[in-house]
């Protein structure tokens, strides 16, 4: 692409064809990060980036052009491989030649200078070289985010507020981020020493509503869900005051039910299982169950069984039944019933 642009720029204009005609080639490269996306295509990202910089010169010039490139790729479904799609080129610098491609030697009594080992990766590379270089980047990209996305943070919130939030805090240390004093003696604000989670099974509300099948709880992008009102406090716990205790359904229900007010009974629904003794567990709330719960109490509770008019015909109506909570209703069926 560089060298199409060289040449039309050769080409262009008479006096410039006094330039010599000679393409150029890539002197070394470093590919400095690699980037999939969340969208999935199949099992794969459905987009690569790579920021790559290279150094590009040309037989008997004096000067190297350094440029960063920014190249997406896009995961083809029927050619199972990914295809280029954009490519973003910034320029960086130029060097002069004695700069790029020689070097002091290390030895301070050595005056002469030597050839730079990175003129060692000018020539092309084979997919095979690639697919290595793309793996070691990958494994230090990981690395990297293991190391900042998931490090420890202290965290803290302010006790006398009515609408307490979790803040982040300077600490060096766990030690530090739990002390209320400093070295030297003086009152600081202390906090929890926490990182991202890893798993559901590390979120203590995680399976917590034991009363219908769900998955509520989990860990969701390095921060454990908490119930309905709850607020966390950093990745796993929570802010423990008067406003932001956790609701629940059925404060005031004799069963189980699907859809009922939402109250501050939870600690009671715990600590009291002769006044919930259909109850597994304290009917946590959490956003968006409405229709986990729905479904639950539907399969549950209701039956479903053919309406005749004429125990000697056959019939398309089924009458489902529920208890309580749903009335009976009628569904006609367009299949015939054998």
């Amino acid at each position: 692409m560089f060298n199409k642009y060289w040449f039309d720029f050769i080409t262009d204009y008479v006096k410039r064809k006094t330039i010599l005609y000679k393409p150029y080639f890539m002197l070394k490269h470093r590919i400095a990060k690699i980037y999939s996306s969340n969208e999935k295509v199949g099992e794969k990202p459905k987009y690569r980036l790579f920021e790559t910089v290279v150094v590009v010169t040309r037989d008997d010039a004096i000067l190297a052009f350094e440029f960063f490139l920014k190249g997406l790729f896009k995961y083809n479904v029927k050619k199972n491989r990914y295809d280029f799609d954009k490519l973003q080129i910034s320029y960086i610098s130029n060097y002069q030649l004695d700069k790029v491609l020689l070097r002091q030697g290390l030895d301070k009594n050595n005056l002469d200078y030597n050839l730079n080992p990175l003129w060692k990766n000018d020539t092309s590379l084979s997919s095979a070289q690639a697919k290595k270089i793309y793996a070691k980047e990958k494994k230090k990209v990981m690395e990297e985010r293991d190391f900042l996305d998931f490090s420890y943070s202290c965290f803290t919130f302010n006790k006398q507020s009515n609408d307490p939030y979790s803040t982040p805090i300077f600490a060096t240390d766990k030690n530090d981020c739990e002390d209320a004093f400093n070295i030297i003696g003086y009152k600081k604000p202390s906090g929890v020493w926490d990182r991202p989670c890893l798993s559901d099974k590390n979120c203590m509300f995680n399976g917590a509503n034991k009363n219908y099948p769900n998955q509520y709880g989990r860990c969701i992008n390095g921060t454990c869900q908490m119930p309905s009102n709850m607020r966390n406090l950093g990745y796993h716990y929570y802010i423990d005051s008067k406003s932001t205790k956790p609701l629940c359904y059925n404060c005031k229900s004799k069963k189980w039910l699907p859809n009922t007010k939402l109250d501050f009974c939870c600690d009671d629904q715990k600590n009291n299982p002769q006044k919930y003794p259909f109850l597994k567990s304290p009917d946590y709330a959490f956003d968006g169950d409405s229709v986990p719960r729905y479904n639950a109490y539907v399969q549950k509770t209701c039956k479903m069984k053919p309406n005749y008019d004429n125990i000697f015909k056959d019939t398309n109506v089924w009458k489902i039944d529920c208890k309580g909570f749903l009335d009976s209703y009628l569904v006609k069926s367009t299949d015939k019933v054998n």
